[in-house]
């Protein structure tokens, strides 16, 4: 196979990683320069050969948040609609899947290794179990001051204020929550992880069924389970690997880098976003901070769950649907659309979010459908799950033909989003795979020249200093730096704390806008249903008399509180999301607490090089991160509107209970958004009070750390500079190969 421009990227790195090394055990730098190199060529070289490959088989990962639909997406593109890979457990707890071509149907399963579970599992589930009986507990304790207060409240339960905090932990800390699940579905189980080897192959007689144990819910070995790789003989495989990935952020490194390696040799990605919440706030979280960087080369973005989003349409007349369906299709895409450019726009160095809108407009699905199509195909009798969906788009629509199985797979998209994307990836696997060594290598060179370049800034002022200053100086410089830092502490100390109070205050107020956003989904459509009853009184005397009866009657739709829910927590989640980018401006804090640095510098009148204290305070504030905010789970207030009211429509009084229960809901997000905001508020404060206490602190080590290295090299200055000087020469060389070969273009590197 001709040498292609990624591997002889990959040559001339270990080449250069060869020279650093010498370097590096020289002190001619501080470790970290050299570190990042090293850790970042190790990185690439792991993937290098899954990517290199040219018959290689293509990589297909699917991926998407939580009840997203994945599985059942998987079961009607790949398993023909049958459930075949059941649901975990837990969302939590499910384990990577991947799906391979075999001419025996087979599973190679691989089990966490004791230390996974000891240091992972057990260590996160007992971390779970500390900060969920301080939740639950603080709870019991606001209740009992509440009731001292005011005896005529009502007391809860133990386990009403339990489910709230296991709720709440769920939330705010669902790596600890899934290693919890994980160890208590170990209890019930009759094997330990020590019983477990590292794999093993499994035949599959019935693959429903014998994949149970290891995968489904309550099954023997399903907690152990690190990811499987699944074999079946469907010629829609012949040269694909497909990956169901629930494993994003999953609570074990071991599992998680698992994954994240996977979806870095991924030649596409499937995303999947139930279409009712198209694109929400966990979505975008998920491609800007949850994917590794080089996941995405080639993406398509479908929205599951179709069936749904047709039946929240606002129009109050029976629509034909395909009139629903184009004007559903539009509406979705075209808030994708300033969705994805929003984000680009406020992050045009994600690369992910990018590559997601370039594969608009997106591909709606809905697996139940097909599901349904495939029943009525074979002469099955439906699920009740099909039949409650057809009846529900037979009631609100016209033209809906139920007993057209071309009709329905029509409506599904599967066959046509598989024949469409698989075909291409098939016809196209050469120029995929070409495309994404290319810009992998294109990618990797860049950062690589970056560091390079790093490396030569320090390395200038080395030999700067070597060559100008002496060791008195240096000792002055040190002193001075030591004096200005110990001047500046109470007014550094005082700046991370206003700009704590600042950002706290600012996510406090957020609360109002919340609350005014709310009132916007309260409306509660009325309908009247016209019902006509043919009705008979029989004489024995006379002609019997018919006559009828018409009854108009006022009915609510539950849909229409699904909606205004769903519409107000994505109105909510866009309102917090645009606010926090306002309340936390990492960058302003960073730029001040730099600015009072180099202030207290000038006025210490201490001789010094800006950059030689710009450099220190940037590596430590580099660490100063702000706590992600955890938007609330939407399923969770829909359920309790669906668990109330299971018919679907309702009718006379209960049209007022239903509009209180909405009432109730909304009242409930808002409510525990504000909580959200003002945990969130605490956090902040504390995180950046911290950092004020310590900062002066690490900065004072970089630059002592960097002083005494300097020393080092001044105890032979001519033997120094000499190294210095070769030292620049061959990394000024090393940065001209690679921006050669950058600005050359892929033929040459």
């Amino acid at each position: 196979m001709k040498q292609n421009n990624f591997q002889r990227l990959l040559d001339k790195l270990t080449k250069i990683e060869a020279f650093l090394l010498q370097d590096e055990k020289a002190h001619l730098l501080s470790e970290p320069y050299f570190q990042r190199f090293h850790q970042e060529l190790t990185k690439v070289k792991t993937h290098a050969e899954e990517i290199l490959t040219r018959d290689r088989t293509l990589k297909i990962g699917i991926i998407g948040q939580v009840k997203a639909g994945k599985s059942s997406f998987l079961n009607a593109l790949v398993f023909d609609g049958e459930d075949i890979l059941p649901q975990a457990a837990t969302p939590m707890t499910a384990a990577l899947t991947k799906i391979v071509y075999g001419e025996k149907a087979q599973a190679e399963v691989f089990f966490y290794t004791p230390q996974d579970w000891e240091y992972g599992i057990e260590r996160l589930a007992n971390r779970y179990q500390s900060i969920f009986d301080e939740k639950w507990q603080g709870r019991r304790r606001q209740q009992q001051i509440a009731f001292q207060q005011q005896p005529a409240l009502s007391v809860q339960p133990d386990f009403v204020l339990q489910r709230a905090a296991a709720h709440e932990m769920e939330q705010e800390f669902p790596q600890e929550t899934a290693a919890y699940q994980l160890l208590n579905m170990s209890r019930k189980c009759d094997v330990t992880v020590q019983d477990l080897p590292v794999s093993k192959v499994v035949l599959l007689n019935d693959m429903q069924e014998d994949l149970k144990a290891y995968i489904g819910a309550e099954g023997a070995y399903t907690p152990f389970v690190k990811y499987l790789v699944l074999q079946i003989d469907n010629p829609l495989l012949k040269g694909l690997e497909i990956v169901d990935t629930p494993g994003l952020g999953d609570p074990i490194l071991s599992r998680s880098q698992k994954t994240n390696d996977f979806l870095i040799q991924c030649d596409l990605v499937f995303l999947l976003s139930v279409t009712s919440q198209f694109l929400n706030r966990d979505d975008l979280e998920l491609l800007q901070h949850t994917l590794p960087a080089e996941a995405i080369q080639e993406a398509v973005l479908v929205g599951t769950k179709f069936d749904q989003a047709l039946l929240e349409d606002p129009s109050r007349n029976c629509r034909p649907l395909k009139e629903v369906v184009l004007a559903t299709s539009k509406k979705i895409t075209q808030s994708a659309f300033r969705t994805l450019e929003r984000e680009c726009n406020l992050a045009p160095q994600n690369k992910v979010m990018g590559k997601v809108k370039e594969s608009l407009p997106p591909q709606f699905t809905s697996s139940i459908l097909y599901r349904a199509a495939r029943e009525v195909e074979q002469g099955k009798p439906l699920g009740t799950g099909e039949k409650h969906i057809l009846s529900q788009l037979e009631r609100r629509f016209t033209g809906v033909e139920r007993d057209n199985p071309k009709f329905l797979m029509g409506l599904a998209n599967i066959n046509r989003l598989k024949k469409r994307e698989f075909d291409k990836v098939h016809a196209e696997k050469e120029a995929l795979i070409v495309r994404k060594s290319s810009t992998f290598a294109k990618e990797k060179r860049y950062v690589f020249l970056q560091q390079l370049d790093d490396m030569q800034l320090e390395a200038e002022k080395c030999l700067h200093t070597i060559q100008t200053e002496d060791l008195d100086m240096l000792q002055k410089k040190l002193i001075d730096s030591q004096n200005a830092m110990r001047s500046m502490h109470k007014q550094i100390r005082a700046a991370f704390e206003k700009c704590g109070l600042d950002t706290a205050r600012q996510l406090i107020g957020i609360k109002n806008n919340i609350n005014q956003l709310m009132e916007e989904f309260h409306d509660l459509p009325i309908k009247t249903d016209t019902r006509e009853y043919h009705r008979t009184k029989e004489h024995w005397f006379r002609k019997d008399e018919h006559w009828t009866e018409i009854e108009h009657v006022k009915y609510a739709e539950v849909s229409a509180v699904i909606h205004n829910i769903n519409a107000f927590v994505t109105r909510a989640e866009t309102n917090v999301s645009q606010n926090l980018k306002l309340a936390i401006d990492i960058d302003r804090i960073r730029d001040e607490i730099k600015n009072i640095v180099v202030q207290a510098f000038l006025k210490s009148n201490a001789e010094f090089d800006e950059d030689d204290i710009v450099g220190p305070v940037e590596l430590v504030l580099s660490r100063v991160t702000m706590p992600k905010f955890q938007i609330v789970q939407r399923d969770s207030y829909t359920d309790m509107i669906v668990k109330q009211f299971q018919s679907g429509v309702v009718e006379g009084q209960n049209i007022h209970q239903l509009a209180l229960s909405q009432t109730r809901v909304l009242e409930k997000i808002a409510a525990d958004i504000a909580g959200r905001l003002e945990q969130q508020a605490q956090e902040i404060q504390t995180t950046l009070t911290e950092q004020g206490l310590t900062f002066n602190d690490d900065v004072k080590a970089q630059i002592e750390a960097r002083v005494h290295l300097l020393e080092r090299h001044m105890q032979d200055r001519k033997q120094s500079a000499v190294a210095f000087t070769d030292f620049l020469k061959r990394l000024e060389s090393y940065k001209n190969e690679l921006r050669l070969s950058v600005e050359v273009g892929d033929d040459r590197v």
